[in-house]
């Protein structure tokens, strides 16, 4: 279980959450004791930007919101961050035609097809793996300490709100106020490619090394 690993783990953790929030929020739920080996959580998803809730949050809001409003430093990613981090045409072609099958297979991911796009078009985006670039080059991104609020009703359930003018306010949900969130506004996207490029590159000379 989770909750062991984290438990046991012999230093504090940091979590990556790629996808909607729902078992994330039953262990903080169900094992509080667990946000005290927790470094922190870099929450993939929301926005900052886009009017249209993101569907990492939109899934279960409520439980987003449980993680947002937990004990542990949150980071959130957005999706407007998600479709800024690409990657050359050059590299992934590298990528796709190396042996080594995880290598591979990330030049095959960077190639993905998106739906807007013609078949066969490159995309590139690193998309959920930007998270980890967060995690190791913290450097390479903006963010600012901001109260998030999570829309659950109407229309707009499962929206994020973002104040940037940085004033507390009431929970939607609770009588406390929220606490803040370290949201990344921006991103030297050119160096945070080339940390993914030089991490997956290093991979591949130590698999060719021990072929």
């Amino acid at each position: 279980m989770l909750n062991q690993l984290i438990m046991s783990s012999a230093e504090r953790v940091s979590l990556i959450t790629l996808g909607p929030k729902t078992n994330l929020a039953l262990l903080l739920t169900r094992y509080p004791d667990v946000v005290t080996r927790l470094e922190q959580i870099i929450f993939m998803g929301g926005s900052t930007s886009e009017a249209v809730p993101e569907f990492n949050v939109r899934y279960d809001p409520e439980a987003a919101l449980d993680v947002i409003e937990s004990a542990v430093p949150i980071t959130m990613y957005g999706f407007d961050l998600f479709g800024q981090l690409a990657i050359d045409q050059a590299d992934a072609d590298r990528f796709r035609n190396h042996d080594h099958p995880a290598i591979r297979l990330t030049g095959e991911l960077l190639w993905r097809r998106h739906s807007s796009f013609a078949p066969g078009d490159y995309l590139g985006l690193v998309g959920d793996a930007g998270a980890m670039v967060l995690l190791t080059n913290p450097e390479l991104f903006v963010a600012r300490e901001l109260p998030v609020r999570i829309n659950l009703e109407g229309v707009g359930r499962g929206q994020t709100i973002i104040d940037r003018r940085g004033t507390l306010y009431e929970s939607s949900r609770r009588s406390n106020v929220s606490p803040m969130t370290n949201v990344v506004l921006d991103l030297d996207a050119t160096k945070a490619a080339s940390a993914f490029v030089q991490t997956i590159s290093a991979y591949a000379a130590s698999a060719n090394n021990h072929s």
